[in-house]
């Protein structure tokens, strides 16, 4: 299985940049220091609320990533009775490296190696483009990936290092500085306490984990392949990946839509079943720990909410309009 870093597809050479607010550091080099965002409060009431009418995720609704018929990435917003709301990144250009903040407000994407990020309004509306870096690493697989607080962005540089170098900075454009070095810089994922990244090699290297904290990195055992990266519990100490045999395919050209989940202790490599029947299409952690599972269905897909005694807390049917599209984010 070959590496895929430094790959570009032609969806990838196609992107053209839009307007928008260039920022960078005026002759400041990165830091070494990092800002730990401060673990995300707990709500006391469900993180996914709704009926199963099919009218979206909960009470904050769900946000996925599409891609039109002209390869063009689209945000879609699917919230309990309302219409789904769908914007257009880019201008309507092909951008494969694409994130959605946890709060679902903001889109980090990625053209040329520059990081913008996009906010928007309740309604879909993009209300300002901010170009927060310009060093980010050209391959499909390297997405950016926001903090739980949805205030900063971690992204794969491009600096020149034997290990990929992952660089972060602000939502809002005002710091950029290195977190550290890690072999797995694909499809990067943060966990809820704001310690851990993770993301994979892109080849045989497995799935790593960076300690924002230390700077370090260190393997995961038990993941010898793999090609997505989805989700790390809140305290780092489980991951979503999806896990591929020497005899998968390994390339990896945008976010997949679905994915058959496994989940992996990072500390022993040791498997965990998921306590859902059916067809799997993901999985997904939120913030106070629970485990959402996406299952696959004729009509629509369901969501199904398991808490962390591992006991069936609720399933609610996504619209069916989404069903092909990738489950990304659960704003509250």
């Amino acid at each position: 299985m070959k590496s895929i870093r430094g790959v570009l597809t032609t969806t990838g050479a196609a992107l053209v940049m839009v307007s928008g607010v260039a920022w960078e550091a005026a002759g400041a080099a990165p830091t070494a220091a990092a800002t730990t965002p401060k673990p995300p409060a707990v709500a006391a009431s469900s993180a996914l609320g709704g009926t199963s009418s099919g009218s979206g995720g909960g009470a904050g609704g769900s946000v996925y990533v599409r891609f039109n018929a002209t390869g063009a990435a689209q945000i879609v917003w699917a919230r309990p009775g309302a219409p789904l709301r769908v914007a257009t990144l880019g201008g309507g250009r092909r951008i494969t490296q694409v994130a959605v903040s946890p709060d679902g407000t903001k889109a980090a994407w990625v053209y040329q190696g520059k990081v913008h990020v996009t906010r928007y309004t309740a309604t879909g509306r993009a209300i300002g483009d901010r170009t927060i870096a310009t060093d980010a690493g050209h391959a499909p697989c390297e997405t950016p990936v926001f903090s739980p607080d949805s205030k900063t962005v971690a992204y794969p540089s491009r600096a020149k290092s034997t290990v990929p170098v992952i660089a972060a900075a602000k939502a809002d454009g005002t710091k950029r500085y290195v977190i550290g070095r890690i072999r797995g810089s694909c499809h990067l994922a943060w966990s809820g306490n704001g310690r851990y990244l993770a993301g994979y090699s892109g080849g045989t290297a497995g799935v790593h984990l960076l300690d924002v904290r230390t700077h370090t990195s260190r393997k995961v055992p038990g993941i010898r392949y793999a090609n997505h990266v989805q989700s790390l519990s809140p305290n780092g100490r489980r991951m979503i990946v999806h896990r591929l045999t020497p005899s998968d395919p390994g390339g990896d050209g945008m976010w997949p839509y679905g994915f058959r989940p496994t989940i992996v202790d990072t500390k022993t490599g040791k498997t965990v079943a998921i306590p859902v029947r059916g067809t799997l299409l993901g999985a997904m952690y939120l913030k106070d720990g629970r485990l959402m599972v996406r299952v696959k269905g004729k009509m629509h897909n369901t969501l199904v909410v398991v808490t962390a005694s591992g006991k069936i807390q609720r399933r609610t049917a996504e619209p069916a309009k989404v069903r092909r599209d990738a489950l990304v984010a659960f704003p509250k």
